[in-house]
């Protein structure tokens, strides 16, 4: 089946108005933002709005879920193809940060802003759902792993909201392709063999 393209000026539309709702909501509770306010900053009237969201609270649901599905990009497709859990892993670290610094006041604000109270909740729950299908389609042998794959799984969720947080509260001063590599080393080597490796010894 061939995926229908969507028209750019809807699309060019709905991005107005979801950079407006995140504005506002840096600003003001959410509680308090009317529609008036999101058209009157997105520049467009109250009956485009409606042409495209039934109310504020589809709008933020809509805005959330395509920025989270986008945040692997085309990893969906990689590991259907590519079993190799390394090569996956740049992939994914590299779109994520990349797709992260691309929509910066969209992730600062919903993350370490005002932003919404379950935010990081679905943002872990992407994660791990990504994560857990992804070493699923790796081949391994889950019964003789030395630690439960849930575990595995849950710890890579929380290590990217953990850093992403920190390198948004940062102001993103690293690049986005440094903190791919960086999390990928981390991932890689654990953070307790990290240190050690770097440890001086005892005088």
């Amino acid at each position: 089946m061939i995926n229908k393209k969507v028209d750019p000026r809807v699309q060019r539309t709905q991005n107005l108005l979801r950079d407006a709702l995140i504005e506002l909501i840096d600003e003001k509770t959410y509680e308090k933002i009317t529609i008036q306010d999101i058209t009157t900053r997105a520049t467009v009237n109250r009956a485009t709005f409606y042409r495209h969201f039934l109310d504020k609270d589809e709008l933020l649901n809509q805005s959330i879920d395509k920025m989270l599905k986008e945040l692997f990009g085309e990893a969906s497709k990689f590991y259907t193809v590519s079993k190799n859990v390394d090569e996956l892993q740049k992939y994914v670290a590299s779109h994520i940060f990349e797709h992260i610094a691309r929509h910066k006041k969209f992730f600062q604000v919903m993350l370490i802003g005002k932003g919404i109270p379950n935010f990081i909740h679905y943002l872990k729950e992407f994660l791990f759902e990504f994560y857990d299908h992804a070493i699923s389609e790796a081949n391994l042998v889950e019964n003789e792993l030395p630690v439960a794959k849930e575990m595995v799984v849950s710890y890579i969720s929380a290590a990217y909201i953990g850093v992403i947080s920190w390198w948004l509260e940062n102001d993103m001063l690293e690049s986005p392709s440094s903190m791919a590599q960086q999390m990928i080393q981390i991932n890689t080597q654990g953070p307790i063999q990290l240190l050690k490796k770097y440890q001086k010894p005892e005088s």
